[in-house]
């Protein structure tokens, strides 16, 4: 059996740096340079870029011997686990290089890249020299000229890439003034961190696209990946990931990278939580919802959440109504006269679903958590803020009927309602049951018949048949039903009902026994009863003649005519 060594071919690697095959731009040797001086220490950097040539000069720590710069693939620095030792020789992208001089300690490598090229052998002449401190490199090319700006793009390059060093950069004895990249971090939250792995400073933002930047040994790597919703700079320390070759702008994604990439997260999460925690202005919290969510589980934001109020009904109710008819024309004349037994009615019931409305209160300082004002309430739906006006009859039905409705200002705050399980609007729309009981529908006393005779001289106005009013007793139960379960049932209040083709007052409600109503005629305690409860006659004539549905502009403005047009009536007795 024969063994064959491994070996690398050189030649062809240096050929794809040439081409441009390995870096992506002919620049790339001012960052690769800068690398190596920040890795040997540097406390001083000098550039010197004149036409044909271009010398960097430090003094770091140097090399001992050329041995790590002329073999690819290996690099003698021990702060990283991803280097690959090719990066100095990226100043063969130069175009038109001829000529490369290196030198440190007490030797000097001299690369002929023409002859390199030519003769297919990838030698350097190394010869020795009086011991000097730091590293330089020296390199030749008609590519360093003023013409096409090259020596300012070279120049532009050292000032981006070196005002982030730690240590001082003169080109050409001018200064390069000094940049904090941290510093550059601003928002309405920012927050700082530093830990075995990385130091960084994170900003809150609305934009879901924006991802921190990456940045190593002060040289920008990548957007770094995972984490969006929020801006930043994390400055990763050595060996805490590995960056992939050769020039070190992408992540190697292995089990370095998911620890990484986890303690960011927290710290991302840690921002946005200590926001929540200090913002005093929900406007502010709704403004920055949609990346709180992105960001935050609602097991972890919830105990942040608040609201301004909570929107509740709570009111005795007048008057109820089931599906209305709509009007006739009034023309004919209907007989005044009242005969009791006319208005004799089995009993009966009106069974009807309805809906649910939301009635806001005043606001309350930011310090109520949702999730404890949605315990202390039973009955409770919620809708979406933009569902203000799709489901206002939703809304407008639900009044009478208690349902507590509050409004979801942001995807946070319906995050919370989903966990806890309160059901949206819709779900009222099958939820709530009214039952109208119906007893006793007869007139039982002299005052009742007297105030039929006012309430048949309406219908006759209205062209109405005279036995649309009735007098009885009620009674409304509703069921509330929500996910599918009773959770509620009540017996409330009411004034009148209108359904099919009458109009069914309460007994108790009208209160006639405070009337002096025994005459035949209409006089002053007549008119006094009639003026107790003209609202419930009108609301209830809305419906049987307008077909409206409570607490909408249509009903009150229908309300209100109807109030006008009965006062006439009796004016002019």
């Amino acid at each position: 059996m024969t063994k064959v060594a491994i070996t690398s071919d050189a030649r062809q690697k240096l050929n794809k740096i040439r081409d441009g095959d390995v870096f992506d731009s002919p620049l790339v040797f001012v960052t690769e340079l800068l690398q190596n001086s920040y890795r040997a220490g540097a406390k001083t950097v000098y550039f010197e870029i004149k036409e044909g040539g271009f010398l960097i000069a430090d003094d770091g720590c140097g090399c001992k011997t050329p041995r790590p710069v002329l073999t690819l693939d290996y690099s003698e620095w021990n702060s990283t686990d991803e280097g690959f030792g090719i990066g100095l020789w990226s100043f063969l992208a130069v175009p038109g290089l001829t000529r490369a001089v290196i030198s440190s300690g007490a030797w000097e490598a001299v690369v002929d890249v023409d002859n390199i090229f030519a003769t297919g052998s990838p030698e350097a002449e190394v010869s020795t020299i009086p011991s000097m401190r730091g590293f330089k490199v020296v390199l030749l090319s008609p590519f360093f000229s003023r013409d096409g700006g090259n020596i300012e793009k070279i120049w532009s390059e050292i000032k981006r890439v070196g005002e982030l060093q730690p240590f001082d950069i003169f080109v050409n004895g001018e200064k390069v003034s000094k940049k904090n990249i941290l510093a550059d971090v601003r928002g309405e939250w920012v927050k700082e961190y530093n830990n075995s792995r990385f130091s960084a400073r994170f900003a809150i933002t609305e934009k879901s696209w924006e991802t921190p930047v990456l940045y190593y040994e002060r040289r920008k790597v990548c957007s770094f990946p995972e984490i969006w919703n929020t801006t930043g700079i994390i400055e990763m320390n050595g060996k805490a990931l590995n960056l992939k070759a050769p020039d070190r702008t992408s992540v190697v994604r292995n089990e370095k990278f998911e620890r990484f990439a986890k303690n960011v997260k927290s710290c991302v999460e840690d921002l946005y939580m200590d926001f929540l925690k200090n913002a005093t202005d929900n406007k502010l919290v709704d403004r920055y919802a949609k990346s709180i969510d992105s960001v935050l589980s609602v097991d972890q934001f919830e105990k942040f959440i608040t609201v301004d109020g909570v929107n509740m009904v709570e009111h005795n109710t007048t008057s109820e109504t089931a599906p209305a008819m709509a009007s006739a024309s009034i023309s004919a004349v209907v007989p005044v006269g009242v005969n009791p037994e006319d208005y004799e009615v089995e009993d009966e019931s009106i069974t009807s679903p309805i809906v649910g409305r939301a009635v806001f209160s005043t606001q309350k300082p930011r310090g109520v958590l949702l999730k404890d004002v949605i315990k202390k309430n039973k009955k409770v739906v919620w809708m979406r803020a933009e569902e203000l006006e799709s489901s206002a009859e939703l809304k407008a039905k639900a009044e009478y009927y208690r349902i507590v409705v509050h409004v979801a200002n942001n995807i946070l705050q319906e995050r919370v309602y989903q966990k806890h399980n309160v059901p949206h609007i819709s779900e009222l729309e099958n939820g709530v049951e009214k039952t109208i009981t119906i007893n006793n529908r007869y007139l039982k006393t002299e005052k009742e018949i007297s105030f039929m005779r006012i309430l048949n001289r309406i219908s006759a106005y209205y062209n109405l048949d005279h036995k649309t009013f009735q007098i009885g007793d009620l009674k409304l139960v509703v069921t509330t039903k929500l996910g599918g379960m009773v959770i509620d049932k009540e017996t409330l209040r009411v004034g009148g009902v209108a359904y099919e083709n009458h109009i069914v007052l309460d007994r108790k409600h009208l209160g006639l026994k405070r009337f002096h109503l025994y005459g035949e005629g209409i006089g002053q305690h007549e008119l006094k009863a009639l003026l107790a409860n003209i609202t419930t006659i009108a609301h209830e004539l809305a419906h049987r003649l307008y077909g409206t549905t409570d607490n909408t502009v249509m009903h009150y403005k229908s309300e209100e005519q109807i109030r006008d047009e009965i006062a006439k009536i009796f004016i002019n007795l």
